[in-house]
């Protein structure tokens, strides 16, 4: 099996001030939960075959 890296998302820069709300939709698969755990810095990356 073959398994290729490669950037999904780059140079975005997100700005929230107190008392604003920001969504994050996306359909089952879509990726909006990984989003918010990039953002959060808990999403875990496997370690290179």
């Amino acid at each position: 099996m073959t398994t290729r890296a490669h950037t999904g998302v780059r140079g975005i820069d997100l700005t929230a001030r107190a008392g604003e709300l920001i969504v994050i939709t996306g359909g089952v698969g879509a990726g909006p939960t990984t989003l918010l755990r990039a953002i959060q810095g808990t999403l875990r990356v496997p370690p290179a075959a």
